[in-house]
């Protein structure tokens, strides 16, 4: 065997490890969702100036409450400095109101009560707004929230 063929066999397990790596958050509570506390959390990663959707990472990207949890509070965490939230109740829209209530933001924590009614997955697409901190906003980023999964 040459050994251009063995160094090529011994890069490839390397670098297929990065590939299954999760990404990770400073903050020390997990991302998802857990019914024993009836919280969510959302970690919001921005990059750049954050003009294009694009660089604006939601993890998880399609956040699954679990069905029968009800009255559930959805928390999205800003992960870097330099921004910050449309004051409520506008950093986070296109939630029905029957299902979602009660936003509150603090800068770079944003809130809301899902009331999570669903018995079977039920998708609702909403959108996040953020702002740089000389109050011009950011792309708007389109992630999900599936009720009843």
């Amino acid at each position: 065997m040459s050994p251009r063929i063995i160094a090529f066999a011994a890069v490839i397990p390397l670098a297929l490890t990065g590939c299954g790596q999760m990404q990770t958050f400073d903050s020390t509570a997990a991302v998802g969702c857990t019914p024993s506390t009836s919280n969510c959390r959302v970690a919001v990663t921005v990059a750049g100036n954050c003009s294009d959707q694009a660089q604006i990472t939601v993890n998880p990207e399609r956040l699954p409450v679990p069905r029968g949890s009800h009255n559930m509070k959805i928390a999205w965490d800003i992960q870097n400095s330099g921004f910050k939230w449309v004051a409520a109740p506008n950093g986070i829209t296109s939630l029905p109101p029957g299902e979602f209530s009660n936003p509150h933001d603090n800068g770079d924590k944003y809130d809301i009560t899902d009331l999570n009614n669903a018995t079977s997955p039920t998708p609702f697409k909403y959108e996040i707004h953020l702002q740089r901190s000389d109050g011009s906003l950011c792309a708007v980023k389109d992630p999900f929230i599936v009720n009843g999964s």
